[in-house]
């Protein structure tokens, strides 16, 4: 078994490099929207603020046999990525992409998908389209760019009725996560650690299969400030940015410490004040602001860190987050994919030190995460891109859907208050879920 990545087809076969033939063209509000439309109903789709990647169809799959954090298998990945493509003199601006979402374990078998059809929209470049075919042979992007290609048909599963009856269950209780954090800030105070985030799991079984368009629509209008994502079952909003590059500045904001909202404006804000009072807190969030400093100081310069974090509200609870930007430094920079690689995972989804926590978890949370908490996103063939964490997020297989929330424990966790926290991270999700507004 190969250590690196390997180019396959949508057939599973294995391609070379300079194989594959790209196309990219400008494209005019009414196909974007079109576009947005359908990605949301059956497509694969990252969007937040103004900036989205609507994904259609298979053109090839980087895979990764043994993990993307194999040896070099993420920067032989992006070597892929620029080599697989016959030069056909198409706007290197507008670059072919991969996109994702890879497990939380790093090691475990994952692939990206190069779409066959991907549109991009963003504040700087407008809207654009990124056909990929064979090399030699036309994309079709005329055929793929047509409107009607975007619209509903009579087979479209999206015509059938929503789910509006849903069994909600929990596969252990209160009680065994309260002592599961009791038992972790035991090991933390004896020094075997400093800090493990803990997942809980709840299921939900719907009388009907959901809708993908119905739970993006619910996520994006529920938590705006978030990036919204589905990819193949995958769905969430997210409002962790893991790291971004454009050019060479790269980007994250960390997010850890967190409160619940309160309704009543006083209360919320006293809740706000005593998190950035506590020293719990405040502890948890450096951990996760360092691990991410110690990886951008190995590429980076001119690295912007505030040592105090800002409070970032959403619609159910309240983080403290801390933007970090930088430069990369060098000739040879690694891309948006290499970075994110090598961040995952945080401290914010995994604990400190980061093997020793993993190897925490694997004995006592007893929760298969699958994709929860690992990074989503894409890269280009140039190298940028952008990844998040895959938290607020559930796996859906037709008409049931797996969610899961965790929590950071560290030395004065309280196992109420940390139960708190994972079921007002659970609301951010089961609004979306167990609407019955068509």
């Amino acid at each position: 078994m190969t250590d690196r990545a390997i180019l396959v087809n949508g057939d599973g076969g294995v391609i070379s490099p300079g194989s594959l033939s790209s196309h990219s063209v400008k494209i005019g509000p009414e196909v974007a929207s079109a576009a947005r439309l359908a990605a949301y109903r059956r497509g694969r789709v990252i969007e937040h603020d103004d900036t989205a990647v609507y994904a259609f169809g298979v053109g090839a799959r980087i895979e990764f046999p043994r993990g993307p954090s194999h040896q070099d298998a993420a920067s032989s990945a992006t070597t892929l990525l620029k080599t697989m493509f016959r030069d056909d003199g198409a706007d290197a601006q507008i670059a072919p992409l991969a996109i994702g979402a890879l497990c939380f374990d790093p090691h475990q078998k994952a692939s990206l998908l190069v779409p066959q059809l991907t549109i991009v929209s963003d504040p700087l470049r407008g809207d654009h389209a990124i056909t990929v075919g064979r090399a030699g042979e036309s994309t079709g992007h005329e055929r793929l760019l047509e409107e009607s290609h975007f619209s509903k048909d009579e087979s479209d599963d999206e015509k059938g009725r929503a789910p509006d009856r849903f069994d909600i269950t929990s596969r252990r209780t209160e009680d065994d996560y309260r002592r599961r954090v009791g038992a972790a800030v035991k090991a933390i105070r004896a020094g075997k650690l400093d800090k493990v985030v803990l997942a809980r799991e709840l299921s939900i079984t719907a009388n009907r299969a959901f809708r993908q368009a119905d739970l993006l629509s619910r996520l994006r209008s529920l938590h705006p400030m978030c990036a919204v994502f589905a990819i193949d079952g995958f769905i969430g909003a997210t409002p962790e940015l893991l790291v971004s590059r454009q050019g060479r500045k790269i980007a994250s904001r960390p997010l850890a410490g967190t409160v619940p909202r309160r309704r009543n404006a006083a209360d919320d804000a006293a809740l706000v004040a005593q998190m950035l009072a506590s020293s719990k807190e405040n502890s948890e969030h450096r951990f996760v602001v360092d691990d991410v400093v110690r990886t951008f100081e190995s590429y980076a310069t001119d690295i912007q860190a505030p040592v105090v974090p800002e409070i970032f509200q959403l619609t159910n609870v309240t983080h403290l987050a801390t933007p970090l930007n930088a430069t990369l430094d060098g000739e040879s920079v690694p891309g948006a994919f290499e970075l994110a690689v090598e961040l995952h995972p945080t401290s914010a989804v995994a604990g400190t030190p980061r093997d020793v926590a993993l190897q925490y978890l694997a004995r006592h949370e007893a929760i298969d995460r699958d994709r929860y908490a690992g990074p989503v996103g894409w890269v280009d063939a140039n190298g940028d891109g952008e990844w998040w964490i895959g938290i607020r997020s559930a796996i859906v297989n037709t008409a049931s859907a797996r969610l899961i929330a965790g929590a950071g424990i560290v030395a004065d966790s309280d196992p109420d208050a940390e139960l708190e926290e994972t079921t007002a991270k659970f609301e951010a999700l089961l609004a979306a879920f167990t609407s019955t507004q068509d």
